[in-house]
């Protein structure tokens, strides 16, 4: 069916069922998570398309900070994209997607992000690959015994809440492209709410003064290979410390599941520095999956942007976005003190950097001189060097799955 004979609008709430239809053929979705989810998710921040009273595909977005060299950025992200199969190579996704970028890019959100399951699709609409998703594992026999003391851990309670966010907060800021929801909503719906998994436990390391939280981990049980068919994994989403003694108490924790416990899985950089604490090679990368990034409004997203520290330059370049060519510049992006000024110049014949390539360098995860060793730059672009300076740092990943 054409994508011009549908209707793309806002979900009312009597419609409910019908995106949960689209989202549980689509995307594999079986009944109990549907059931589980459906009635928390934000109907208001849909974009759906309707064949009469029936949807056929859906897109909806969460708000998110995202931290860069030790500054926040507004960020729409993207999830629930599906499409009925009856209506895909229509073009129908493209519309519904583009409504949902448009709102955000018209709310004045400097970027948005997604985790794709194929490229295509969302590089036609400027994203780029731009970071990762990385879970590491390890084996609970592996952990020492004597590495903490896990005496300090305690359940977590509601009211813990905002000593959390402050704990997740300072975990991440020093990262690339991690995240930060937008409000208590994702934690008292997602991260502590034992009805999106009957196993799931939470627990906090309070500070020795009793003043904040130092550590913290949500986690549900999983079944594993073991000696007996009852072993199980530790799968935690999320897990953050933000002192030693913090980390150390919660793998002492850990090591109390060994026996019928395997493992413990958790989120982190690619490089994760838990692996110090660990005497021998029991910490395994498990899964690593890739998030792309759009910019929105190139001019904003690069002021609100941190820098790496002492890092000064100038750098004068134009833009290729069809869908916002209000985001061709030229511009001229001046960072100095750790801060950006970025203002339209007269480029002359500059060659346009694609909005893809910028975001994906913007992240760090693309670095300048690649993008000229794979044909996305040119090598005479007086640009590289001084992005290369620029864009300098860690290399991003997020600490959430949405």
């Amino acid at each position: 069916m054409a994508a011009v004979s549908l209707t793309i609008r806002v979900p009312e709430e009597s419609e409910r069922d019908t995106v949960g239809d689209v989202l549980q053929v689509s995307l594999n979705l079986d009944p109990a998570r549907r059931a589980g989810r459906l009635f928390r998710m934000p109907l208001k921040d849909f974009r759906v398309a309707f064949d009469g009273n029936k949807a056929v595909a859906t897109a909806a977005e969460f708000r998110f900070l995202q931290w860069f060299a030790g500054r926040a950025i507004p960020m729409s992200g993207i999830f629930g994209v599906a499409t009925l199969p009856e209506h895909r190579g229509g073009g129908v996704m493209r519309q519904v997607l583009s409504s949902l970028i448009a709102k955000a890019y018209d709310r004045g959100t400097p970027i948005t992000a997604l985790y794709p399951a194929v490229l295509g699709p969302y590089r036609s609409l400027g994203y780029e690959m731009a970071g990762t998703f990385n879970e590491h594992r390890l084996r609970i026999d592996a952990i020492p015994a004597g590495i903490g003391d896990a005496s300090a851990v305690r359940e977590y309670m509601p009211t813990d809440l905002p000593s959390v966010r402050a704990c997740w907060s300072r975990a991440m800021r020093d990262a690339t492209g991690t995240i930060e929801p937008d409000g208590d909503a994702w934690w008292t719906d997602r991260t502590f709410d034992p009805k999106m998994d009957p196993t799931l436990r939470a627990v906090v390391v309070p500070g020795l003064e009793g003043d904040g939280i130092e550590a913290f981990a949500s986690f549900t049980r999983t079944p594993a290979t073991g000696t007996l068919e009852v072993a199980f994994g530790l799968e935690c989403q999320p897990l953050a410390a933000v002192t030693e003694r913090g980390l150390r108490a919660l793998l002492a924790y850990v090591r109390g599941y060994r026996g019928l416990g395997q493992w413990v899985q958790w989120v982190g950089a690619p490089n994760d520095a838990t692996a110090m604490l660990i005497p021998e090679h029991g910490v395994l990368h498990h899964w690593r999956y890739p998030w792309m990034l759009r910019l929105l409004h190139v001019d904003e997203a690069l002021r609100a942007r941190g820098w790496p520290a002492g890092a000064r330059a100038q750098v004068v370049f134009a833009v290729e976005d069809p869908m916002f060519p209000e985001n061709a510049g030229p511009w001229r992006l001046s960072v100095a003190d750790g801060k950006a000024e970025v203002a339209r110049v007269d480029g002359g014949d500059l060659k346009p950097i694609a909005i893809g390539t910028l975001s994906a360098m913007f992240s760090g995860h693309l670095r300048p001189h690649d993008a000229v060793r794979v044909g996305l730059m040119d090598v005479d672009d007086p640009a590289v060097g001084s992005f290369a300076t620029l864009f300098a740092g860690p290399d991003p990943w997020t600490g959430f799955f949405f």
